[in-house]
């Protein structure tokens, strides 16, 4: 549930930060990481150890609830920042999601001692959508 949230809010991120005048997004989107992560997704995918044929996916499809959490509030905090600050710019929007992502880090270390890159990975999630219409599936027959 909180991935599937993540997305309809990066989507909806996405559009303020073109409005903001971000022309590269993904420049952005990596500021963000940068700011939560002390490092670019690249460096955080090899870090994690998400690389041969899954490099290509979202890190967010690998993540567990604490971090996905983290995440949610890294984007809900950035789309607000520039639409209530007014932000413009490709250079000062990064800088914003940066921030944001700072803070985001600085609570989570704060509360829990965790940092976002120590957390494990957790299972793809698209194995276990698989795994949860598979038993929605084995339940259906055992009702009949």
């Amino acid at each position: 549930m909180i991935r599937d949230e993540i997305s309809l809010h990066e989507k909806s991120l996405s559009g303020v930060a073109m409005e903001a005048g971000v022309t590269e997004y993904h420049f952005f989107q990596n500021a963000g990481y940068r700011g939560l992560y002390n490092m670019n997704m690249k460096d955080l995918k090899d870090y994690k150890g998400l690389s041969g044929k899954d490099s290509s996916r979202s890190l967010l499809d690998f993540m567990g609830k604490q971090e996905l959490a983290a995440n949610l509030f890294r984007v809900t905090q950035t789309e607000a920042k520039l639409a209530n600050e007014g932000i413009r710019g490709q250079k000062a929007a990064e800088r914003a999601a940066e921030s944001v992502g700072k803070k985001v880090r600085e609570t989570m270390i704060e509360i829990s001692g965790d940092t976002p890159e120590s957390l494990p990975l957790a299972r793809d999630i698209k194995q276990v959508k698989g795994d949860l219409k598979a038993s929605s599936r084995e339940f259906k027959k055992l009702d009949k």
